[in-house]
């Protein structure tokens, strides 16, 4: 496999892919690292990590463009916060599914401890059945 097929399989869908402003080397970050600086990996200067203006769209905005910078990263945030309420839901479906499936492994462990009591009369009752029988069979003998 090539070096350059290679990287390409490497990259994932949710990277940010940009060129270094000082050298031009092709940079990849995850998505999460947007507005971040970073050090290029050639030049090893700091450049921010450009902003995505959609999660759907390839666009980048410049860094240094407050007027388009600002409604991404609202629109971002505002991203962020829906998907966070979808995990917040999530989890407290899971939390609650949780505390069944704990109410429901107690009942059968209930049950369970019932049905080895009885378990254990019922073994006690043929002993003394088997032992009656051995007493009648020794008398009629």
């Amino acid at each position: 496999m090539t070096d350059e097929l290679q990287e390409a399989v490497e990259k994932e869908d949710v990277d940010i892919n940009f060129d270094c402003p000082l050298c031009g080397k092709n940079i990849s970050i995850d998505a999460r690292g947007a507005g971040l600086m970073i050090t290029c990996p050639d030049c090893q200067q700091k450049v921010q990590v450009p902003i995505p203006l959609a999660e759907d769209d390839a666009a980048v905005v410049p860094a240094d463009d407050a007027d388009v910078r600002v409604p991404a990263l609202q629109r971002a945030l505002a991203e962020a916060d829906s998907r966070r309420e979808r995990l917040v839901a999530e989890l407290e479906a899971a939390q609650r599914r949780v505390v069944l499936l704990e109410k429901s492994a107690a009942e059968q462990h209930e049950r369970f401890e019932q049905i080895s009591a009885e378990l254990v009369m019922i073994q006690n009752a043929l002993d003394r059945m088997v032992t009656l029988l051995q007493d009648a069979g020794v008398r009629d003998a």
